[in-house]
This record gives C-alpha cells, sequence and structure tokens, in this order.
C-alpha cells in the first residue's frame, strides 16, 4: 500500500499542478500590475480615440491599419470601458491571456504525449490458410483466429514499443507537458508580449493559435466520436479566425497542422494523403482570407523597399531583409537558450550578403541543419522533431519584410517548440532521473529570476528607455524616446542632450526635432521651440502633430492669428485627431468665441468619447458661457472616467476660485496634490486660493512650493512677487518678475505686475515701460490701461489719459473705476456734463463708491446743480469719504 502522502498527491495530482502554476506565474508577474504604460502604449491605447467607443473602432480601418488585429483592438476597447486608463486593467487582462495559452500549452503538449502513448493501427497479416481455396475445418478455423488474434497482439505490442521507446519512464514521460508548460510561463523571452501591454497583438494570438491546436489534435484522436469530432473541428475553425484576427502570425497555422499529420498520426497511407490533400486546400483558403483581410497581396508584401527602424540609414529590400533574418534566428535561438542581454530596441545592421557578415551564412546552414535534424528524427524522436519543426514554422512568419528587423516579443510563440525540443532532448540525454529532474527544475528556477528582474524595466517609460540607452547608444530612436521622456519629467537638460543626440544620429529625424521643441516650449524658450518645430515641418510638411506644438508656442506668444491656422492646418491634415479640436477649442475661448469653441470640444468628444482632456475643456468653456452647472457635471463625468488624473481637480479647483468658492477650490486642489506630490501647478492653484481667502502665508508657502518643484513656472513666479510685493519686499518681488519675463517674455501679466513694483517704488518711466509692453502683447489688459492712465494723468497728459481710460471703457462699458477717472479727465477738461455721465455710469456700476459721488457734487456745483451737489457730497461723507466742511456750508448757502 502506497503512504497517505502519496496517494494523495497522485489523486490530486491536476488540481495541485494547476495551482503551482497560478502562483508562480503571479509571483514572476506581479511586478507588472503596478506598471504604466509605455511606448507604444501611448499611440494605441492612451492617445487612441478609437477605443474609448466601440462603435468608433471602424474608424481605426482607414488609418490603413490591418484587420488582422480587429480583435485585440476590441480586447482594448473593452478594457477601456472597464478601466479607463489605469494600467492595471490592461496588465491584468495580458497576464490572463498569458495564463491561458499557458494553459493551452500544456494541454498540446499532453496530447502529443498521449499520442506517442496511443497503438496505431496497422495493417493484419492474412493468414495463409485463409487465402486456400480449400474449406478449413471449424477447429482449424478457430486457430486461425486464435493465430491471427497473437498476430495482431504482437504487432500492437511492437508498435506500442516503437513509439515509446524513445522514454524510459512511463512517470516521467507524464511529466514533460508540466515541465514544457513552466518554461513557456516563466521563460524571459515571454515578457515582452505580456508585460508590454500594446504586444498583447502577440499573446492574444498565440493563445488562439494554441487553442486551434488543441482542438484540432484532440479531433484526430482515433477514439473521438463523430459528433465530438465535429465539435472540435469546428472549435479549431473557430479559434483559428479568432488568430487571424488578433495578429498576422496565425499565416503559419495550416503548416503546422501539416506537421503535426506527417510527425505524430501514422494513419493507412490513403487515408493520410485525404488528410493532406483536404489539408491543402484550407490552407490556399486560410491564405485567401488572410490576403482579403489585410487588403493586400501576399505578393505586394515581398516588392517594397523600406527605411529600416533597426539600424538607422539602412535601406531593406526583400533580398537584404531576408538575408539579416539569417542572423535574426541565430540571435533568437540564443535567446530561447541563453536569455541575457535582452532588448526593445536592437540595434541591427542588416546583411548585405550572405558573407556580409558571415554570421548571415551560419544563420542559414544553421537552420538548413535544424530542417534535417527535424525529419530525420520525427519517427525515432517525434517530440524533438515536432519542437523543430514548429520553432521554424513559427519562425517563417518574420520572413516577410518589414521595418523592424528584430522583436523579442517574436519570441513568444517560438518558445512552445523550444520548450517541448529542448525537455525532450534532455530526457534523451540524461539518463538518471532525478539530475534530470534537479536540471529542470534549477532552469526553470533561473529563468523564473530572470523573468521577474526583466519585468523591472518594463514599469516605466524612464526605467525601460534608460536600459535602451545603456544597451543600443548609436540609434536614434532610442535617445529621441528617453529626450521625451526626461521632457514629460521636466528633466530638460537630459531632455535636450538626449534628442541632440538622436538628431546628431539622424539628422532627418522630424519627430526629434518636434520633441526638442517641446523641450524648449516647456522652459519657455519660445525662439528655441520654434526654430525646432519649423525644421520638423521642413522635413515632414504632412506631420500634423507638430502643427499642434506651433500652435501652442503662438498661443503663448499671443500671436492667435498663427496659432488658430496652425491648428486649422492640423485638423486639415488629420480630421480624426481630437487633440487639434481640444486645442482649438482652447484657444476660441481665449478669444471669447465660447459657441465656436463649444463645437469643437463636442467634435473632439464624437470623435473620442470620454476623453478627460476634451471633457475638461468643455467643462471651461461651459464656464464661460455662465453655465456653471454644466461644467461642473463634465468635470464630475470627467473624473469618473479617470479618477486620479489631476488635470480634472486642477482645472475644476480654478473654476471654483473662479466664482468665490474658495473652500471648495482648495479642496480640490488637495485632491490633485495627494495624486500627484510633485504637481507644481497644483500648489500654484492652491496659492491663489489661499490669497483670495487672505491666508498670505499659506499662499506664499504654496507659491514656494510650486517654484522648488517647477523653477520655469512663471505664473508661480509672478503669483509669489505680489506676496512679495504686498509685504513691502520690493525687491524681492522684482528679482520674481524678472526671471518670470527671462522664462517667458511674451506674458502680458508679468509686465503689469512688474510696472505695478515699479510704481511702488516711484520707478515711472519703467513702470510706464512695462505697461506699454503689456498693452503690446496684450491689447486688450485692462488693468494696465488703468495703470497707465494714472501715469499719464499725473504727468498731466490728459490726453493720453483720457485715451486710456476709454479703451478700457470701449472693451468694459461698465468698469467703474474707468469711468470714475474718466469723469475726473472730463471734469479737469472742463467737460462737467461729460462728467457727470461718467460718474452716473460708475455708480451704476458700483452704487457704494464714494469717490464717485464726490467728483460727481463736484461737476454738478461746476454746472450751478447745488441741490444734486449738496446729496452726492452728503451721500459721499456717508459713505466715508472726506468732504471739507466749507464745501456743505456752501452749498447749503447757494440753495437758499
Amino acid at each position: 500500500m502506497s503512504h497517505p502522502i502519496v496517494a494523495f498527491l497522485r489523486r490530486f495530482s491536476f488540481p495541485i499542478r494547476l495551482l503551482f502554476l497560478l502562483g508562480l506565474g503571479f509571483l514572476v508577474y506581479r511586478e507588472t500590475f503596478r506598471g504604466q504604460f509605455v511606448f507604444d502604449d501611448i499611440e494605441f491605447i492612451v492617445t487612441n480615440p478609437f477605443i474609448k467607443n466601440f462603435s468608433a473602432i471602424q474608424g481605426f480601418w482607414e488609418m490603413s491599419f490591418p484587420k488582422t488585429r480587429i480583435i485585440t483592438v476590441y480586447s482594448y476597447a473593452l478594457n477601456y470601458y472597464l478601466n479607463k486608463l489605469d494600467p492595471f486593467g490592461y496588465h491584468l487582462f495580458n497576464y490572463i491571456v498569458h495564463i491561458v495559452a499557458t494553459l493551452a500549452v500544456w494541454r498540446l503538449a499532453f496530447l502529443l504525449v498521449s499520442i506517442l502513448q496511443t497503438p496505431q493501427p496497422v495493417p493484419t497479416p492474412i493468414p495463409a490458410s485463409q487465402t486456400s481455396n480449400n474449406k478449413p475445418r471449424l477447429n482449424n478455423l478457430n486457430k486461425g483466429k486464435t493465430a491471427a488474434a497473437k498476430t495482431k497482439a504482437q504487432s500492437t505490442t511492437q508498435a506500442t514499443a516503437q513509439t515509446t521507446a524513445p522514454f524510459r519512464s512511463f512517470s516521467l514521460l507524464s511529466l514533460i507537458p508540466f515541465f514544457v508548460t513552466l518554461i513557456f510561463l516563466v521563460h524571459p523571452g515571454q515578457t515582452e508580449a505580456v508585460t508590454y501591454i500594446t504586444q498583447r497583438f502577440e499573446s492574444l494570438a498565440t493563445m488562439f493559435y494554441l487553442l486551434t491546436l488543441c482542438c484540432y489534435v484532440q479531433g484526430r484522436m482515433p477514439a473521438v466520436q463523430l459528433i465530438k469530432r465535429i465539435f472540435l473541428f469546428s472549435g479549431a475553425a473557430f479559434f483559428s479566425i479568432c488568430a487571424i484576427t488578433s495578429k498576422e502570425i496565425s499565416i503559419t497555422l495550416p503548416l503546422t497542422i501539416v506537421a503535426i499529420e506527417l510527425i505524430f498520426f501514422k494513419d493507412l497511407r490513403r487515408v493520410r494523403l485525404s488528410l493532406l490533400l483536404i489539408l491543402f486546400l484550407i490552407s490556399c483558403v486560410f491564405l485567401f482570407l488572410f490576403s482579403h483581410i489585410i487588403k493586400a497581396s501576399l505578393w505586394s508584401l515581398w516588392t517594397h523597399t523600406f527605411n529600416s527602424e533597426s539600424h538607422d540609414g539602412d535601406i531593406l529590400t526583400p533580398y537584404t531583409y531576408i538575408l539579416t533574418q539569417m542572423r535574426v534566428f541565430l540571435t533568437f535561438f540564443r535567446l530561447l537558450i541563453f536569455p541575457v542581454n535582452q532588448n526593445l530596441e536592437y540595434d541591427y545592421p542588416m546583411s548585405n550578403s550572405l558573407l556580409d557578415p558571415p554570421l548571415t551564412l551560419v544563420g542559414l546552414l544553421f537552420i538548413i541543419a535544424l530542417a534535417v535534424i527535424s525529419w530525420l528524427a520525427r519517427k525515432k524522436y517525434p517530440l524533438i522533431s515536432f519542437g523543430i519543426a514548429w520553432i521554424l514554422i513559427t519562425f517563417s512568419a518574420n520572413l516577410v519584410p518589414r521595418a523592424n528587423v528584430i522583436f523579442e516579443h517574436k519570441l513568444y510563440l517560438m518558445c512552445f517548440g523550444f520548450a517541448l525540443a529542448g525537455i525532450s532532448l534532455l530526457n534523451e540525454l540524461i539518463k538518471n532521473r532525478k539530475i534530470l529532474i534537479t536540471l529542470l527544475i534549477g532552469i526553470i528556477l533561473i529563468f523564473s529570476l530572470t523573468t521577474f528582474h526583466r519585468n523591472k524595466v518594463w514599469l516605466t517609460e524612464r526605467a525601460l528607455w534608460e536600459d535602451e540607452v545603456k544597451k543600443s547608444p548609436n540609434k536614434a530612436r532610442v535617445h529621441a524616446n528617453m529626450g521625451k521622456v526626461y521632457t514629460d519629467l521636466k528633466i530638460i537638460d537630459k531632455a535636450l542632450f538626449e534628442l541632440g543626440r538622436a538628431i546628431e544620429l539622424k539628422a532627418d529625424d522630424f519627430k526629434s526635432y518636434s520633441n526638442r521643441g517641446a523641450a524648449y516650449y516647456s522652459i519657455g524658450d519660445f525662439d528655441h521651440a520654434l526654430e525646432n518645430y519649423n525644421k520638423a515641418i521642413e522635413i515632414k510638411p504632412g506631420y500634423f502633430g507638430v502643427y499642434v506644438n506651433r500652435a501652442l508656442i503662438y498661443f503663448e506668444m499671443r500671436q492667435f492669428d498663427m496659432a488658430l491656422a496652425n491648428l486649422n492646418t492640423a485638423i486639415l491634415l488629420d480630421p480624426k485627431f481630437q487633440y487639434g479640436y481640444i486645442h482649438r477649442g482652447r484657444l476660441l475661448n481665449e478669444l471669447g468665441r465660447y459657441q465656436e469653441a463649444l463645437r469643437d470640444f463636442d467634435q473632439a468628444l464624437k470623435i473620442a468619447p470620454g476623453d478627460v482632456e476634451a471633457l475638461v475643456g468643455r467643462a471651461v468653456n461651459y464656464f464661460f458661457l455662465g453655465q456653471t452647472e454644466k461644467a461642473i457635471q463634465d468635470f464630475n463625468l470627467a473624473q469618473q472616467f479617470k479618477p486620479q488624473e489631476p488635470l480634472v481637480f486642477i482645472n475644476r479647483g480654478f473654476c471654483y476660485f473662479k466664482i468665490g468658492q474658495p473652500d471648495k477650490a482648495i479642496a480640490d486642489f488637495n485632491a490633485a496634490i495627494q495624486i500627484q506630490p510633485g504637481n507644481g501647478e497644483a500648489y500654484n492653484k492652491r496659492g491663489m486660493a489661499y490669497h483670495a481667502k487672505g491666508a498670505f502665508d499659506k499662499a506664499f508657502a504654496d507659491f514656494n512650493q510650486a517654484i522648488a518643484l517647477d523653477p520655469h513656472n512663471v505664473t508661480a513666479l509672478n503669483n509669489r512677487a505680489s506676496i512679495y510685493f504686498q509685504r513691502g519686499q520690493t525687491d524681492a518681488a522684482l528679482a520674481d518678475c524678472d526671471q518670470a519675463i527671462a522664462l517667458n517674455p511674451h506674458m502680458a501679466m508679468v509686465y503689469n505686475n512688474r510696472g505695478i513694483i515699479y510704481l511702488g517704488k516711484k520707478m515711472v518711466e519703467q513702470a510706464k515701460a512695462d505697461f506699454d509692453k503689456s498693452l503690446e502683447l496684450d491689447p486688450n489688459y485692462i488693468e494696465s490701461y488703468l495703470k497707465r492712465g494714472f501715469i499719464y494723468a499725473s504727468q498731466n497728459n490728459y490726453t493720453q489719459a483720457l485715451a486710456d481710460f476709454s479703451s478700457i471703457i470701449a472693451r468694459e462699458p461698465t468698469h467703474f473705476a474707468a469711468l470714475y477717472n474718466r469723469g475726473v479727465i472730463e471734469a479737469i477738461a472742463g467737460n462737467q456734463t461729460a462728467a457727470i455721465v461718467d460718474f452716473t455710469q460708475s455708480l451704476k456700476s458700483n452704487p457704494n463708491y464714494a469717490m464717485a459721488f464726490w467728483g460727481r457734487a463736484n461737476s454738478y456745483a461746476a454746472i450751478g446743480k447745488f441741490s444734486e451737489a449738496l446729496a452726492d457730497a452728503q451721500a459721499a461723507q456717508s459713505l466715508g469719504q472726506e468732504v471739507p466742511a466749507e464745501f456743505i456750508a456752501n452749498m447749503k448757502s447757494k440753495i437758499k
């Protein structure tokens, strides 16, 4: 009797192994669940408008994107529906796909091993006695049957012995599928297809590929009933269509099925030939369907040339591409055995001939050798034979020319063949079972630790590209992406260095020019930013994104016409690019063209329903239109789509601030800071809210923190200057204004505030120069007109003073201070009637404006309306205005 523990383990072998697989997979890939969106995830997920509405996905195919990936794109849309832009859900989906693919590997490996354990039907010799014309006697007939049965039994025993000869132990044979599965689960070469969200294309297609084969092989088993066989073959057809519409690697499925037939099934020749004929016809249909889906003939793929994205400067032809793949195969094979120095962006020069470089010929000979070994080993070592055939067949999909000659995610499907062949080979070479199992456990442990470590590289864009810069230092795209990451992180010195290095390596890299323009823009160096954007457009006039970026520069420089022209061009180049509409809507808001802006935000949301930036922009638009409730609704909706987006809280808080609800504003700014403690603008806006509440110390602390986090935050410097000015620290206030102007010389507000500081220091000419500059930058800046008007009035330049106050009233007819001051100028000029009109309008806007009552009182007195003068003087006095007693007495005496 066996030990109870042993009996338990045998009885529950499958659930124990399943739990072990799931547990090991979780441990190896658990770090990925906190990973961010990286590289192409931004294009395919974060900024992809089509996945944000299932009905909009059809537009994705209008961009010449192959429909061979439609299921994967729909899976992104499902993720967005469930998780919005929370990367956790996307990583969880990828992990589940990997687990299902791993279980399919287990099942397929088990089925292939089961075929070898199942005796195959062989022809039974007919006894000579049955060919005689003499009628045999009954006892001889029975002897013939017995002899035939013995012969059949012997044949069956021999066949069984032949099929199981390569395996010395049935128990070890039962472990092979499990070890193959473990290798597939934890191999480091799988990380790019699992951890890199976008390469769900590869893992999902592989999952359906494996499920297709599981159904097919199960359906080919001799003992399967007809109804079940039909069901399984239907399942194989269904999963093959899913594979076709997940990624192009599915094109090799028919070849793999043919390999299974040739190596594992020993049917009679006539039956197998019929089946192979059917498979050939199915393959033709499969290839026709594949070509129809991608809307291109397979032949056309061999007639193009490509600028290589794997090595700068190479121009790939179909010939040089295939030659290069001979070396790529060697690299892949090395990675399958020794997965070290893994790389997303290989710097991989093309092969020019079989001997340039010599490894090209080595790779070709190695592929031929593997093909010969696979063919020769098919009878005695079928698992090794099929594993090698699998590697060669699945690699063959890479022979279709494309711009990138190598990506590690191609290993994902190949890994099954490697694991099957490798473990079967070790089983043949190592006689001692304990040594073999110990070795396999050691390999799995090393692979698991390597995969765990490699997954950390994929956690953030910064970690990924810093790793790539070390491994591919001479590749422009690596430095370009590194520079973009540093720009986003506001590490501008490093960003400029990396982008400069990218341009140095590839002079026509228009995206690097555009990104370098963005880096300069982030520090307020608009001249260099424009220079780089112009260069990008010179290289690639049809690159719509750079027009949006250039529009942002013109917007900051207050050149609104130029900004609008660039945004119009961007939208014309790509009408389905929602960011063109979003930025144009923001510009139209600034210009006060609110209804036009609303149409742009609506169009952006039609393209990309749920786009947070579009919702925030429309909310601000509603706020400008005075529709506060709708604004708050859009902010709240944006928060539902992206609960952890600081942009939503910052903009909603600013709207609360503008409508005089600083407490609600501060609550939103607090939420933004809690989500993103390094967000300097959240501190800046909260400082403004504290300032409005009179909490100047808290405001000053927040402005300091904003500047510490982002020394290029011009508005924070300007705001801190205001606090310094209020405290009487005019030198410190001037220093902040000077720094702000040095960072961005195109902000009217900063010149205006510096002018006010100069006025406080009695530096009138400097103040006037700053107000002049402010109005040059923004002809609608009312406060600069007001302050400059004061200066003109103090210099007795009443004509210019009158012009400035009139400019304010033309823009804002109810501005009580401008009306009052113009009234004063009119009174000085002797135009008392016009003065009275202005004072009266001022009081309509501000009924408690004591100075306006006093000014009007003087004008009434000047034209002999003493009763009105007395009433206004008494009203002014009641509001706190100092009125000479002699004036009141005089008016009373005049009335009498």
